[in-house]
């Protein structure tokens, strides 16, 4: 291929891009009064037009976990820019996504900025939204178009941002709003927890942490809509806890609660704020009125002025599906209770049930391990997959071991590498070792492996990187070539704590044996693979 990347090797031919022409005016379907009648019953269609790769596996797998239950959703993949033009014109569409350096670009001679160009007059001729990503930052090609980029690799959230800027009403309406709470004491907490339900109703979750630290680890494994904290608290008070997120860069509001004189916390917050973290101060004690207010304008929504009746409305415990949560993590780990798997499963079930994706993963656990209940592989695998679909990246790790190793489920390489690569791009340490491991023992002993590794490589995954640097070395399925054996263990080395094996001290003894023209070629192919990476 034309464009730097050694993904594909397909020619690509020039054709002019004004070869978009408008599609013709499909035929009418005539339908009986029972299929109009069943299909006004039915979710509206969307229909997604994907490249046919292991990228759109992944956001096929997103949107699912977006938009399951508002859309009957259609996937349609092509792998050819004459295919991609054949099908906008025969059908409808609602989004268009692709990688663009893994589309066979058989209309024209590829570059870059064409294929910018190409996909705008796209979008200008059928109105439907485009979602372009790619491992180099085409962001200067794409910004005089009205294509949305999105730089490859990225997050869940970057790319529900991307869904977000072009399905704004429908994305707002696909999950409830998820908001963390965190306060050391039981009276605050607990009161802020009755307002958000109640005011809410079903359009929130809300969940309530005592411990900090604890708190901590969910908004590193999953961003909330809304995060309210008290200031002052035991090992982790609030004030560290937004620096923490300013230096994280964190999207997501923050509202912080105080008691205390303000006046180091107003220049905790101005200096947060001119970080670009989203905070507003709220003095405690607080009306109804004035916290709601403050958590409007945090997510910048306008409810309803029909508040429902806060102070007489009982909460109804049995509706907490945190705390069921929490309760069955209490039993597990023996906190405060004695450890006891049966209670543990038992409380995991009941939030389980009802859609919580932290206790499916945990009912998996407690079925693959034999904790409190038989051992069940394949009753582990259903419950790590319903958390896996809903986002859980522990679930999602936990679900490609099954595939790996084939309990619960056939056993099945890609559909390993699938999860645990979602996982590990949610910040997953387990996931990011267990993929590393994987390319040990099987990165390069199939075609579809390979191009798994390569693509890893290439968007900067050290342990990816050091094991093709060990293919290409030893000759293992690939052609032996030294200097790009040096070129990818010199990278995986930049990274010497997250790869596989001792990168540096491969890449010395590699060094050692080449001669000064492979070097030089390998030094060459380096740099060169620095800078297009810039």
């Amino acid at each position: 291929m034309n464009n730097g990347e050694t993904k594909n090797n397909f020619p690509l031919v020039r054709r002019p891009s004004s070869a978009i022409e408008k599609a013709a005016p499909g035929a009418k379907r005539i339908l009986s009064g029972m299929v109009a009648d069943t299909l006004a019953l039915a979710k509206p269609v969307f229909t997604v037009l994907m490249c046919d790769d292991q990228i759109s596996e992944i956001v096929e797998l997103l949107i699912k976990t977006e938009w399951n239950q508002k859309f009957t959703l259609r996937f349609i993949r092509f792998s050819r820019t004459t295919e991609l033009l054949k099908l906008v014109r025969e059908q409808s569409f609602d989004l268009l996504f692709l990688y663009v350096g893994n589309v066979q670009w058989d209309t024209f001679i590829f570059d870059y900025p064409q294929a910018a160009e190409f996909l705008a007059e796209l979008k200008a001729q059928y109105g439907k939204p485009i979602i372009a990503t790619q491992g180099l930052d085409l962001r200067k090609s794409f910004e005089a178009t009205d294509v949305t980029f999105i730089q490859a690799p990225f997050s869940v959230e970057e790319f529900r941002d991307a869904l977000k800027a072009n399905f704004p009403a429908q994305l707002s309406k696909t999950r409830p709003l998820r908001i963390v709470v965190v306060n050391d004491e039981e009276g605050p907490i607990e009161s802020i927890k009755i307002i958000l339900l109640k005011w809410f109703n079903k359009d929130a979750v809300v969940l309530t942490f005592y411990d900090s630290e604890k708190a901590w680890e969910e908004l590193l494994r999953t961003p909330p809509d809304l995060l309210i904290t008290d200031d002052i608290m035991p090992v982790l008070g609030g004030m560290e806890i937004v620096r923490r997120l300013a230096d994280r860069k964190a999207a997501y509001p923050v509202i912080l609660t105080t008691s205390f004189e303000r006046s180091e916390l107003d220049v905790c917050v101005r200096d947060c704020v001119n970080r670009g973290l989203k905070i507003k101060l709220l003095d405690v004690p607080f009306d109804i009125e004035s916290f709601l207010k403050v958590v409007e304008d945090s997510l910048k929504i306008q409810r309803a002025k029909a508040e429902p009746d806060i102070q007489t409305t009982p909460v109804v415990a049995d509706t907490d599906l945190e705390s069921w949560y929490q309760t069955g993590d209490r039993y597990y780990f023996g906190r405060g209770v004695p450890k006891d798997y049966t209670e543990a499963i038992k409380w995991y079930r009941k939030a389980a049930d009802h859609g919580h994706a932290m206790a499916q993963n945990s009912v998996g656990v407690c079925y693959e391990r034999a904790l409190g209940i038989s051992q069940d592989y394949k009753e582990a695998a259903k419950w790590y997959r319903k958390a896996a679909e809903q986002g859980d990246a522990y679930a999602q790790n936990n679900l490609g071991a099954c595939y790996i190793n084939g309990r619960g489920v056939l056993k099945d390489y890609a559909e390993a590498v699938k999860w645990y690569r979602l996982a590990a791009d949610q910040g997953n340490e387990l996931a990011k070792t267990n993929l590393g491991l994987l390319n040990e023992k099987g990165g390069l002993d199939n075609a579809e492996a390979l191009e798994s590794l390569r693509n890893m490589a290439v968007q900067g995954y050290a342990p990816a990187q050091y094991r093709l640097g060990i293919g290409y070395r030893d000759g293992q399925n690939l052609l032996k070539d030294l200097a790009e054996a040096y070129k990818w263990l010199k990278l995986a080395s930049e990274h010497p704590l997250h790869t596989i094996g001792n990168s540096i001290q491969e890449l010395a003894l590699l060094s050692s044996t080449m001669t000064q023209d492979d070097l030089a070629e390998g030094e060459r192919r380096y740099h060169e693979f620095r800078i297009q990476r810039k």
